[in-house]
């Protein structure tokens, strides 16, 4: 829960620009601010951090998924993935 507050605080302040914009031509009143241009930097930094981090993300996922799926079959058998049988069924199996 908190990390989700944490992830949509940080979205939304990519978005915001820091002091506004002008009423005029809609630049940003901070824009030749040394303060405004780090803060461009370092968000640009970090929307490229999370780009590439999200595809490390996917890739392993995407190899550690069949390991996955091996893993539950093993375990667990075809049976998982097959509707069980009627309980009528399975008593008659038993009996058999």
């Amino acid at each position: 829960m908190v990390a989700a507050l944490i992830i949509t605080i940080v979205f939304a302040a990519t978005f915001i620009v820091p002091g506004g914009n002008g009423s005029a031509k809609g630049t940003p009143i901070f824009l030749h601010k040394p303060s405004f241009i780090v803060r461009r930097f370092f968000g640009v930094l970090v929307e490229e951090v999370n780009h590439w981090a999200s595809h490390l993300v996917l890739s392993i996922a995407s190899i550690m998924f069949p390991l996955l799926v091996e893993m539950i079959s093993s375990t667990y058998g075809s049976s998982i993935l097959q509707p069980s049988d009627s309980p009528e069924e399975q008593q008659r199996n038993t009996l058999l």
